[in-house]
C-alpha cells in the first residue's frame, strides 16, 4: 500500500515549565481573618440560619470555635450542638471549641442546624 511521501516533522516548541517559589519557612499564605469573619457571617445567613430552634423544648447552647486563629460564635439546640462537637472531634477540624450554657442573644445560629440532630 503506497501512502505517499513522508513529510518531514515540524519540531513543536518546548514548554517551558513554571517555577513555583516555595513557600517561606513552611508557612502557608492564610486570609486575613477579618475577611474570615465576614465570609463565615455571609455564610450563616446564606446558609439558611434561623431565629428559631429546630427543637425549642430543648435548651439552647453557646459554641465558640477557634480554626486557624479565628473564633466563630454560634447557639445550637442541646442535641445539634453535642452532635457538632464530637463531629468536630472526630475530623479535628477545630482548633478549640468552647460550650456555654449562657451567651449574647444576637450571636447567629449554627448553620444548617438541624443537619446535626440526627448521628
Amino acid at each position: 500500500m503506497n501512502v505517499g511521501p513522508r513529510r518531514a516533522r515540524k519540531a513543536l516548541p518546548q514548554r517551558q515549565a513554571k517555577s513555583i517559589p516555595p513557600p517561606l519557612h513552611g508557612a502557608v499564605e492564610r486570609p486575613a481573618p477579618a475577611l474570615i469573619a465576614r465570609t463565615a457571617r455571609a455564610l450563616a445567613v446564606w446558609a439558611g440560619s434561623t431565629a428559631k430552634s429546630p427543637r425549642p423544648e430543648e435548651p439552647d447552647i453557646w459554641l465558640t470555635l477557634a480554626v486557624g486563629g479565628v473564633e466563630f460564635e454560634f447557639i445550637a439546640c442541646l442535641t445539634a450542638a453535642l452532635i457538632f462537637v464530637c463531629d468536630l472531634e472526630r475530623h479535628r477540624c477545630a482548633d478549640r471549641v468552647q460550650v456555654s450554657a449562657q451567651g449574647d442573644v444576637h450571636t447567629p445560629r449554627l448553620p444548617n442546624e438541624s443537619l446535626f440532630l440526627e448521628p
